[in-house]
């Protein structure tokens, strides 16, 4: 979806540290072979089968960093991890394709073309200026209570359940 626009990202962001949550796809082992090597950048592709374990793991990543980057080249539809990502208070810096622009709307998201030219600047700009990422990180979490009720989220985690074989009959 932009794996390769993430990596090369880091690449170009020597003094900013990222993480890769890698899922299955055809350009895993691709990406881990190119970026393996890229001292800022620390891929992660393992979550135990446990579904709550899983999760635990996940809310502690989103916990331990500021700053989501949703590189998605080209229109996708619902991405949940964006949900995910307000709901835990992190600035976003976004594709401005597909659906994204419209779950995003009014989130305080910057939303770009997918370059790495455009994210870079971006991000830099959030690493340099504190103020601003306090300011969109609090605008993404008052965003995320304001829109996504626990309703939604229930919905959202007995889906995930549902579709990893824990409620299935």
């Amino acid at each position: 979806k932009g794996v390769f626009l993430f990596g090369e990202l880091a690449k170009k962001n020597p003094s900013i540290n990222f993480i890769a949550r890698v899922a299955e796809g055809p350009d895993r082992e691709s990406f881990i072979k190119k970026y393996n090597r890229v001292n800022n950048l620390d891929i992660r592709t393992n979550l135990p089968i446990d579904f709550d374990e899983k999760m635990k793991i996940i809310r502690n990543e989103y916990q331990s960093v500021d700053v989501f980057i949703m590189p998605s080249l080209y229109p996708e539809g619902f991405a949940t991890v964006v949900v995910e990502a307000a709901s835990s208070g992190l600035a976003i810096i976004s594709s401005n394709l597909g659906t994204l622009p419209g779950i995003l709307n009014d989130s305080g998201a910057i939303l770009l073309e997918p370059t790495v030219i455009n994210f870079s600047k971006a991000l830099r700009g959030l690493v340099q200026n504190r103020t601003k990422l306090k300011e969109l990180k609090t605008k993404s979490r008052n965003f995320a209570l304001k829109k996504f009720s626990d309703k939604n989220a229930e919905v959202i985690y007995n889906s995930y359940k549902t579709s990893h074989g824990k409620n299935k009959t």
